[in-house]
């Protein structure tokens, strides 16, 4: 249960959003980034100011949690959620 209170400490909102599921027991945390979706990407060519906004983003995120003594662990396409 480290990481569950290492993300309670967190209290930055633009963080994300905490989701447990009581059955599974399973902790997710979600950052909302208002860009697209994964299959808009693979589809439609776009600009580099618009990449590196998405960019700017993820960078931001990082930088707070490594304020935070943290280390993602785990960074990649796969695990950077995109609402539509």
């Amino acid at each position: 249960m480290k990481s569950l209170e290492i993300i309670k400490c967190i209290s930055d909102r633009s963080y994300g959003t905490i989701y447990k599921s009581k059955l599974l027991g399973v902790l997710c945390t979600i950052k909302k980034i208002d860009v697209g979706h994964n299959k808009f990407f693979k589809r439609e060519q776009l600009s580099y100011i618009f990449l590196i906004d998405i960019i700017n983003q993820i960078k931001k995120g990082m930088y707070y949690l490594h304020d935070m003594h943290m280390v993602h662990r785990d960074l990649k396409l796969d695990n950077i959620l995109i609402d539509i």
